[in-house]
């Protein structure tokens, strides 16, 4: 993998790392429903956690 990709992978799995508690919300909200999971059913959740991950992004 070339370097530029490695520092991109790093850089994403740090910021995931750093928002671990929308990740859980979001992945409890999809548990939740998991055999019936349609388009925008954790919207909300997903938008929360997405957020979190370009604020950690943006900060790395």
């Amino acid at each position: 993998m070339p370097a530029p990709v490695r520092r991109t992978v790093k850089t994403l799995a740090a910021a995931v790392s750093t928002c671990s508690a929308p990740a859980a919300v979001y992945g409890q909200c999809i548990n939740k429903i998991f055999g019936d999971v349609q388009k925008d059913s954790c919207r909300a959740e997903f938008v929360a956690f997405k957020e979190c991950v370009t604020k950690a992004m943006k900060r790395a």
